[in-house]
């Protein structure tokens, strides 16, 4: 699932914090050089070519 919220006005609200799997959770900008798990960065390359964001 894709959420993509230009001006930040419904994910300021989001209170992120870890689950039971995850030491930690915040918000972080992305780019090509972030090391993701797996699969992930094909993901994330998609997202950001669907919305012509920076990677």
């Amino acid at each position: 699932y894709n959420f993509h919220d230009e001006d930040n006005e419904h994910l300021a609200l989001i209170n992120v914090h870890a689950g039971d799997d995850a030491a930690k959770a915040f918000w972080q900008d992305l780019d090509s050089q972030l090391r993701l798990f797996a699969s992930h960065a094909d993901f994330v390359k998609r997202v950001t070519l669907l919305h012509k964001a920076h990677w």
